[in-house]
């Protein structure tokens, strides 16, 4: 009785001492150490002696985050690599471990991943989208998963979609969204050589819905505006798609390239029917941007409340590199000259190489994931993930990271090593989940790679 007293009193004095410390207040930026053993941070290997790309997060209303990507290499030919993560780390509850790898041996690709509820059976549904090889074909790949890793049957059957695209030699999705109840992919085809725009809808239950274009698919080129009120064709390659149900409206982000010239580029289609809708962008054509000398392309897009779309990617600037940019168009496809200080467009290259991966809206800010190779050119270690902040006009937000909008993540400090954010998600609880590749030295294999970041 004495020693437990003892014990008591003991943590009584230890709790008065830690009330009169200073407490260690969370900022804006911070790594969340609740996640990844304290360091806010981890790396996971889907499958040994293979590369695993994560490329598409998702988080569900637990807070839970889905990570989509690829394994590829010397265990297998291929598959789509899926895992599942909690508060605190690797959720080992879903599938083998916290792991699962779909069509495994088929050089499968994952490239975008869409939490929703189920409309055909029960339990959460997450749809992976991708693309497969059949017959010596890549064709587009879209796999459903329940709750326990499980593909789910009421989803194409088995789980698995998957079908040619007429006239592609090769067809890969690299976005997916959802257009009340229906299903959005797009990504890119290959046609006599020559790369397009590709876009394909399908129903609830995973078929292809003959309400969209006839067949449930379009293959496009982009047009580029050549002369007065002439425009000319040129290839695209669409990096992500999203559905504006106050417009019906669907819109294609990515680039389109001519005789080598590259840029940032946009489409807009009809959600009704997907037919081409004439009053986004160029005389309906699209909406090629820009920017300065040099290449620009998009790689992610975000719609606002207000209906104004939030796009990040990157420019070339030629001779020192590469710059993140963020754009916001109105809803006719316009740069919005209220953001970035009147000119629709900000660019961050503070000496460094920097590509914007992906952009979400969360609350009164814009958050940014952005590749950063560092300033320091052939670095053995210059490689982090760093995530930007801005206001939604535009401006740096100074209250994120150490005053300066931005916090750069060194998942593998040291000699060696490698980091690449390509995907964010905001949490219920306002933390940001961003996931992508590390490589850590001897090896080099890529991993899995999965950061959370306090919002306030």
């Amino acid at each position: 009785m004495r020693k437990l007293s003892t014990i008591i009193s003991t943590a009584l004095l230890a709790c008065a001492l830690a009330a009169l410390a200073p407490a260690a207040v969370a900022a804006p930026g911070d790594l969340d150490t609740r996640f990844g053993s304290g360091q806010g941070f981890l790396t996971t290997d889907v499958v040994p002696q293979n590369h695993d790309a994560a490329n598409a997060v998702a988080s569900d209303y637990l807070g839970r985050v889905w990570v989509a990507g690829t394994s590829f290499g010397t265990a297998a030919s291929g598959g789509i690599a899926v895992t599942r993560y909690d508060s605190q780390g690797l959720d080992t509850s879903f599938a083998s471990g916290g792991k699962r790898v779909i069509a495994s041996g088929s050089d499968a690709r994952g490239g975008d991943i869409l939490e929703r509820s189920n409309p055909v059976g029960p339990g959460l549904q997450v749809l992976i989208a991708g693309s497969v090889v059949e017959g010596g074909v890549r064709k587009p790949l879209v796999a459903a998963i329940q709750e326990n890793g499980d593909l789910h049957p009421g989803w194409a059957d088995d789980g698995l979609l998957s079908h040619p695209v007429p006239g592609a030699s090769s067809t890969e999705l690299t976005a997916i969204a959802e257009q009340a109840g229906r299903i959005v992919v797009a990504g890119h085809a290959t046609v006599n050589d020559k790369v397009y725009a590709f876009v394909a809808r399908y129903t609830a239950r995973g078929e292809l819905d003959p309400t969209f274009s006839s067949d449930g698919m379009r293959v496009m080129p982009a047009w580029r505006p050549y002369g007065a009120g002439t425009s000319v064709q040129s290839e695209a390659v669409i990096q992500d798609v999203v559905f504006d149900g106050s417009r019906n409206r669907i819109v294609l982000v990515g680039l389109d390239s001519r005789s080598g010239d590259v840029n940032a580029l946009t489409i807009g289609l009809r959600s009704t029917d997907g037919a081409t809708d004439t009053s986004w962008g160029d005389r309906g054509l699209g909406r090629v941007f820009a920017f300065g000398h040099g290449n620009d392309w998009f790689n992610a897009a975000e719609l606002a409340y207000n209906g104004k779309l939030v796009l990040a990617g990157g420019r070339d600037i030629p001779g020192t590199g590469k710059a993140a940019v963020t754009a916001r168009l109105d809803t006719k496809g316009r740069l919005d000259l209220s953001y970035g200080g009147g000119n629709g467009v900000t660019r961050w290259h503070p000496g460094r190489d920097l590509d914007a991966t992906d952009v979400a809206i969360t609350g009164a800010f814009i958050v940014v994931a952005t590749h950063d190779r560092g300033g320091t050119g052939g670095s053995a270690d210059d490689d982090t993930f760093t995530i930007l902040r801005y206001r939604f006009n535009g401006d740096a937000d100074l209250t994120w990271g150490p005053g300066n909008a931005e916090v750069r993540t060194n998942i593998n400090p040291g000699t060696g090593g490698y980091e690449r954010p390509n995907a964010l998600a905001q949490r219920p609880d306002g933390t940001v989940a961003v996931a992508g590749i590390a490589a850590p030295g001897p090896t080099f294999l890529y991993q899995f790679a999965v950061a959370y970041y306090r919002s306030s």
